[in-house]
């Protein structure tokens, strides 16, 4: 019987939402297995590039210390002197004993800020228990936060767009929208861009965020812009006015010095 949800998700046209897998731990392909408690996202993505044969031969075979989970800390150290971006997710916290990642945020910026989705069960029957962390020490708490079973999409889509943390402000919207409500404040275009999903276990959740994302960049954007007309537009009436006044005051002037 599925869960029951304590809000409902949006549906997206063509995205099933109730497809589950079968396993967080069992039948993965050898690519996913290798690179998918990665921390790092650049080092992450060169292995999933090497294995995958993608890479230039030129570059011979990649270190084995880059195949870890983490890095020693000198090594995180001198990859972030090559770009800020090679510091995205070399600092999420390790992961306990038997857990491994369901999904993950990665975020456009210059660091490269990534957020995790764990998934851990303590012995074979127990509930899997999921966390959401970040490179920043915040307290997520989710809901769903518990199950017996690997999540849905829906009940994975429920669990991101309802966290919460006390150091964050979700802004009233949903915790993916609410990174661009951020960006948004920052006085720039809201980019859908700026925020994209990863999960091997769940192809689709990409594609079903940044249809809602590039939904509400569209709407902030279009907003924004009906505001700065109106900006616009009370400023050339305020201007206007100054001038009548001034046309009256030359006109009184003229008229007392006849």
């Amino acid at each position: 019987m599925p869960r029951r949800l304590s809000h409902p998700v949006p549906e997206i046209e063509g995205i099933a939402l109730d497809v589950r897998p079968e396993s967080y731990w069992a039948d993965r392909d050898p690519l996913s297995s290798i690179v998918q408690n990665i921390k790092g996202q650049n080092r992450r993505e060169m292995a999933r590039d090497f294995i995958a044969g993608g890479a230039d031969a030129a570059l011979g075979p990649i270190e084995s210390s880059l195949l870890e989970d983490t890095l020693p800390a000198a090594e995180r150290i001198s990859l972030g002197r090559i770009h800020p971006s090679f510091m995205g997710g070399e600092y999420l916290p390790d992961y306990a004993r038997g857990e491994v990642e369901i999904a993950r945020i990665v975020l456009d910026s210059v660091t490269q800020d990534v957020f995790s989705v764990r998934a851990r069960r303590a012995r074979p029957g127990a509930r899997i228990r999921y966390r959401l962390v970040d490179e920043y020490a915040s307290d997520f708490r989710l809901d769903p936060a518990t199950s017996t079973r690997p999540l849905t999409l829906r009940e994975l889509v429920h669990l991101l767009d309802f966290a919460t943390a006390e150091d964050r402000d979700n802004l009233g919207l949903p915790f993916p929208e609410s990174i661009l409500g951020w960006q948004r404040g920052w006085g720039e275009p809201v980019n859908a861009g700026f925020v994209r999903m990863e999960s091997v276990f769940y192809p689709a959740l990409d594609a079903y965020y940044a249809h809602r994302l590039e939904a509400y960049a569209d709407a902030c954007n279009a907003e924004d812009f009906e505001g700065e007309e109106e900006g616009e537009e009370g400023e050339e009436g305020g201007e206007e006015g100054e001038e009548e006044e001034e046309e009256q005051l030359e006109a009184e002037a003229d008229g007392d010095t006849l």
